[in-house]
C-alpha cells in the first residue's frame, strides 16, 4: 500500500523484506508465515527480530531491507482525473465523467446512463489483454452474470466490445471502501465483522455457483464494501494467467491470482466452484489472523505452498482466534476440491459459528488493529 505521496506504508516494507528473505531462503515459508501471525498479533512492524528469533540471519535481513527498492508502484492509479480523452464520451450509453482507477490493462470510470439517476462504472479492458494472460472466454461469464440476482454481487447492466476494448458496465456506490485498502491499513478486522463478511461473500457465491459460474479470482481487492455496510463481490470471470505459471501447467492453463489460487487451478484443472471457496478461505484467514495463509513474491514461492503446505492455524500464533473458527478456515483450505465446504452449506455454517461465538462473548476480545 503507497500514501497519497507516493511513499510505501511501513507495513508495506515489512512484507517486501519478508517475501525477499523467502526467496533467498533465509526463512522457509512456515517460518515467514508464523513470524507474520506473530507480528500481526502484535501489531508492530519489528519482523526484523521476528524473522531473526525463527531462523534467519539479522545481519542479512537488515543488507536485504537496504536493497529494498522504496520508491511507489506507478502501475496503479487510484486519484480521480479529469486529465483523459475518454471523459465526456459514451461507452455503451455510459458518459465518462471521471476516471477512477488504472493499471496496465483496465481502465475504469464513473459516469452516468441516459434516464437513469444512478451511477455507474464503466470498465474497459484492452483486447490486448488476452495476449498477456486475460482469459479469453470472460465476457462469457460477465455476460451470463447480468442474468444473477444477488444482493452480494456488483450489478452487471451491460457488457460488449467499444472502440477496440471490452467494455462492462456496472452499477457504482459511492463512497465504497475496498477490502484490499482496508486490511493494508488495519491489518486485521474485529472477529465479527470479519465473519460477516466471510458469510456474505460465500453467499454472493452460492448465488453464483447456483447459475453455473465460478468468479475465479475472488479476493480482496475485487470485495467492495460500501458506506451502508453492504458486502459486494465484483469482477466475476475477469481473471489473469499469473507472470510465470506457464512453466508449471502440465495439463492446461493456470488462471488467478498467486496468493489466493485454488491447488488445482495451479495443476490447470478447469474452473469449478470449489476454486472460489479456497480463494474465500484466503481472505477469510487474512481478515481473521492479519496475514495471509501463504506468504511469497510470486507463483514460483507460492505455488509448492498452495500444493504441498498445509495452513498455519491461526489459533498457535494468536491465542484469542476461537478453535471453530480456526478448523473453519482450515476447512476451507482443504487440498482437494471435495474436502471443503460449497457455498451455499458454508453460509450455514458460518452463521453456526458466529451465533456460538456470540454466545461466548469472543468477538469482544477480538479487535481490529491500526496499522
Amino acid at each position: 500500500m503507497t500514501t497519497p505521496g507516493g511513499a510505501i506504508s511501513a507495513r508495506e516494507l515489512e512484507l517486501r523484506l519478508a517475501r525477499r528473505a523467502l526467496r533467498e531462503k533465509l526463512i522457509d515459508s512456515k517460518a515467514l508465515s508464523e513470524a507474520l501471525l506473530e507480528q500481526a498479533a502484535r501489531s508492530s512492524t519489528a519482523l526484523v527480530d521476528l524473522l531473526a528469533k525463527r531462523g534467519a540471519s539479522a545481519p542479512a535481513l537488515e543488507g536485504l531491507r537496504a536493497q529494498l527498492d522504496l520508491t511507489a508502484d506507478e502501475d496503479l492509479e487510484e486519484r480521480p482525473t479529469k486529465d483523459d480523452p475518454r471523459i465526456g464520451k459514451i461507452f455503451l450509453s455510459l458518459r465518462c465523467d471521471v476516471r477512477i482507477e488504472q493499471s496496465r490493462f483496465m481502465t475504469s470510470y464513473v459516469g452516468r446512463l441516459p434516464h437513469d439517476p444512478e451511477p455507474a462504472s464503466l470498465l474497459l479492458i484492452t483486447t490486448d489483454a488476452i495476449r498477456h494472460g486475460l482469459w479469453v472466454d470472460f465476457l462469457e461469464t460477465v455476460r451470463a452474470a447480468k442474468n444473477v440476482k444477488s444482493a452480494g454481487l456488483v450489478p452487471v447492466l451491460d457488457a460488449g466490445r467499444a472502440e477496440g476494448a471490452f467494455a462492462i458496465v456496472t452499477r457504482y456506490s459511492q463512497g465504497c471502501l475496498n477490502l484490499r485498502g482496508l486490511l493494508d491499513r488495519v491489518r486485521r478486522l474485529k472477529l465479527s465483522e470479519a465473519l460477516r463478511i466471510a458469510r456474505e461473500l460465500a453467499q454472493a457465491l452460492a448465488d453464483l455457483h447456483a447459475a453455473g459460474l465460478v468468479h475465479r479470482d475472488l479476493k480482496a481487492q475485487n470485495v467492495v464494501l460500501t458506506r451502508e455496510g453492504k458486502v459486494l463481490l465484483r469482477r466475476a470471470g475477469i481473471v489473469f494467467e499469473p507472470e510465470g505459471a506457464q512453466e508449471f501447467a502440465a495439463r492446461g492453463s493456470v488462471f488467478g491470482s498467486p496468493h489466493t489460487i485454488a491447488p488445482e487451478c495451479l495443476r490447470g484443472e478447469p474452473p469449478d466452484p470449489m476454486n472460489d471457496v479456497y480463494a474465500l478461505g484466503v481472505t477469510t484467514y487474512e481478515m481473521v489472523a492479519g496475514t495471509r495463509p501463504f506468504e511469497g513474491e510470486g507463483v514460483a514461492d507460492l505455488r509448492p505452498q498452495h500444493l504441498e503446505q498445509p495452513p498455519l492455524r491461526p489459533d498457535k500464533v494468536l491465542r484469542d482466534v476461537p478453535d471453530s473458527v480456526s478448523e473453519l478456515l482450515v476447512w476451507m483450505l482443504a487440498k482437494k476440491p471435495k474436502e471443503r465446504p460449497n457455498a451455499a452449506k458454508l453460509v450455514n455454517i458460518i452463521q453456526t459459528v458466529e451465533r456460538n461465538i456470540h454466545r461466548s462473548g469472543s468477538t469482544e476480545k477480538f479487535q481490529a488493529f491500526g496499522g
